[in-house]
């Protein structure tokens, strides 16, 4: 995935990203940043939510529009508040996601009820989703994420959002399995930069839109993400403040 000089301005004035570039390949990248840093703009302009104000974007050797079909089928996406059609088992509403990515029914079907198992949602399966607690909608939009079994490419946004210890130490292995066996990779947002480092290869640092650091987790050469992260942003700050 490549970004090329990408810009968005939102209609009111807001200036979210600024000539941001980088270019991303196999591995699991953290996305950190501030609130109003540009994460989530730059997870909207991936999966086609948002064109961007000037530049370019490349995914999957291919320049990225605004809902693509055939860009979508090799995404997969989570996000922690996540909305859900009213109406809906769980059961139904990830094969109605099946359906959208167009995936075989019998191995589908088999993949789903293993995600199931694997997050505990068995016995809320059949029941409306607007009656599930915080921790279960999590779980449904984690399965929903790793539904896609053809997908090069899966969104976590803030996925421990909700959840308890455990599951997410059942997700993190299963992140880390997934990109070994399937070479799937994963971009990660998250305000926990110690989970980040559990289970990242790459860190991608925004700030005030820009983005101020994108490499392996291995160049912090045992420095923790946490102390090199404060130490950007002040830098960031400062040059800011001097301006």
């Amino acid at each position: 995935m490549n970004f090329t000089d990408v810009s968005k301005k939102y209609p009111k004035g807001t200036i979210a990203l600024k000539n941001v570039s980088f270019s991303i390949g196999k591995g699991i990248y953290g996305l950190i940043g501030p609130n109003g840093a540009g994460k989530t703009t730059i997870i909207k302009l991936i999966l086609g939510i948002l064109a961007p104000t000037s530049g370019k974007i490349l995914l999957f050797g291919k320049e990225r529009t605004l809902f693509d079909n055939k860009i979508q089928k090799k995404l997969g996406f989570a996000h922690a508040e996540q909305e859900f059609p009213k109406g809906f088992t769980g059961n139904e509403y990830l094969d109605f996601v099946s359906a959208l990515y167009s995936l075989d029914i019998k191995k589908a079907q088999k993949h789903k009820y293993n995600l199931i198992e694997y997050f505990q949602l068995t016995d809320a399966l059949n029941k409306p989703i607007e009656n599930y607690s915080s921790g279960m909608k999590q779980k449904l939009a984690l399965v929903q994420a790793f539904l896609n079994y053809n997908a090069k490419l899966i969104i976590l946004d803030e996925p421990t959002s909700n959840l308890d210890p455990l599951t997410r130490i059942h997700l993190f292995e299963l992140i880390k399995q997934t990109h070994s066996k399937e070479a799937t990779s994963f971009i990660i947002a998250s305000h926990s930069l110690l989970e980040l480092e559990e289970v990242c290869t790459h860190y991608m640092l925004l700030d005030n839109g820009k983005l101020i650091w994108l490499d392996e987790k291995s160049r912090l050469k045992g420095q923790r993400l946490g102390d090199f992260y404060i130490k950007l942003i002040k830098e960031g700050f400062k040059n800011r403040s001097s301006e």
